[in-house]
């Protein structure tokens, strides 16, 4: 059977005309965006919120030995089998659902949350998300290991965090650690507001 040519008008989406057009029609129809946005915004924290995502670096075994950051949520998502998922995009995905949603919403997963990081991701955690999603994030949860800080090994990466420029709040998991064996606070202690130590 020959494959039949694919219309390449119809893969494209909608031309600005038709999506200025859904997004008005949006506005009349839609029963959630008529909804008062006080409400909107009670729905949105509620859907958004995931308590603490994580950003942690995965090393994949030779020969594909590409590093990459992945994002788990510590909020149990039910995928269509009912098997729960940690894959944040579904967390994230109320915020592509039209242009007036994602306007509202698309910043709240990063205010929302607290960003469990891996020190050594934070870099590239940097390089991958745009400028306004970076500078939404107010709460870092640094990811450190008390092996590795009673061994003396030097955290690497936190020199990157005064990159997120809206930083109100760092919680570093080290209660219980003598002093002496604390990452580089000089490093910490001037990006963000507020720091908590609590156990890990």
């Amino acid at each position: 059977m020959t494959p039949q040519p694919k219309n390449r008008a119809a893969m494209k989406g909608p031309s600005k005309i038709q999506a200025d057009a859904i997004y008005l029609r949006n506005q009349v129809e839609s029963p959630f965006l008529r909804l008062p946005g006080e409400i909107r915004n009670r729905i949105y924290e509620f859907a958004l919120t995931a308590s603490r995502i994580q950003v942690r670096k995965r090393y994949i075994l030779p020969p594909n030995r590409t590093i990459y950051l992945y994002f788990d949520t510590c909020k149990t998502i039910k995928m269509n089998d009912n098997r729960p998922s940690n894959n944040v995009n579904l967390l994230l995905g109320i915020t592509a659902t039209c242009r007036q949603v994602h306007a509202e919403a698309a910043l709240l997963p990063y205010t929302l949350n607290t960003f469990a990081i891996d020190p050594a991701a934070l870099g590239e955690l940097i390089k991958i998300l745009p400028d306004h999603a970076k500078d939404a994030i107010k709460v870092v949860r640094l990811a450190l290991s008390w092996e590795s800080l009673l061994a003396g090994y030097r955290v690497k990466g936190l020199e990157h965090l005064v990159k997120l420029t809206s930083l109100e709040k760092i919680i570093l998991p080290i209660k219980g650690i003598p002093a002496q064996f604390y990452p580089n606070m000089k490093e910490i202690e001037h990006t963000a507001q507020c720091i908590e130590i609590v156990e890990p």
